[in-house]
């Protein structure tokens, strides 16, 4: 018979929590490593289909772990109600329409669930500041562990620093500064979002300089999507943490 603490630890190990982390980590890992440019165009051709198959299964594997906690906020109802409107118009236009790809129904459904996920799956898992904070590091730690990893094998394969440019934009493993721009800014919005917590001094200031290189990229990369979308995260920033007058 197994000790009682070992059992303990064994069922704390598969918490429902720790699997919503692992199907997200499978997604970065997913988004990170599949795209990027240094592998052989075959190999990228037959994993493709991964990149949105992955979150797929782990957004509907976590809506189904917290089916019984799901949380629906009135406020998000006009987000939802439209993606599923989105979903049967893009069903009846294939009946209605047979030369329209299915891929277009398959982006739809995507998107909806990526609005499942942010507007009701989420809510029910980070349902406290200790998970919350917990999500965020992990992310962070995914995103930073193969950021080095990359750099080790520019360094040790000894690649020209002008492979990780396209059009004098920086590209760093990608080959669109666009794609770049994106991750960047994730990242971006995960160090500030950590750091606003009451957390340790040495934690801030390494999420600041985090901060910092994921900005400095940002610029290299000249992604004007996600520069947009960082001044008005730092607008919004600064506009909430300036004194009440």
């Amino acid at each position: 018979m197994l000790d009682p603490n070992i059992q303990k630890r064994s069922f704390h190990l598969i918490s429902k929590f720790n699997i919503v982390l692992i199907c997200f980590a499978a997604w970065i890992l997913a988004q990170l490593l599949i795209p990027i440019k240094f592998l052989p165009n075959s190999l990228i051709s037959q994993l493709e289909i991964y990149k949105s198959l992955i979150p797929a299964i782990g957004i509907t594997l976590c809506l189904a772990l917290y089916l019984d906690k799901l949380k629906f906020n009135a406020a998000f109802l006009p987000f939802i109600l439209f993606s599923i409107f989105c979903v049967f118009k893009a069903f009846i236009l294939l009946i209605i329409i047979s030369t329209l790809p299915f891929d277009i129904l398959y982006q739809t459904i995507m998107y909806t669930l990526w609005i499942l996920l942010m507007f009701v799956a989420g809510p029910s898992f980070l349902n406290s500041l200790s998970k919350l904070k917990l999500f965020l590091r992990f992310v962070i730690i995914i995103f930073c562990t193969v950021i080095i990893i990359s750099f080790l094998f520019i360094y040790y394969f000894g690649l020209e620093t002008s492979t990780l440019y396209r059009d004098g934009r920086f590209t760093f493993i990608y080959g669109n500064p666009l794609y770049l721009g994106a991750i960047v800014y994730s990242l971006l919005c995960c160090s500030l979002l950590l750091k606003e917590f009451n957390i340790s001094r040495i934690e801030r200031i390494a999420l600041s300089t985090l901060s910092m290189l994921c900005l400095l990229a940002l610029i290299a990369s000249f992604s004007r999507t996600f520069l947009l979308a960082t001044l008005f995260l730092l607008a919004t920033n600064f506009y909430f943490q300036k004194p009440k007058l």
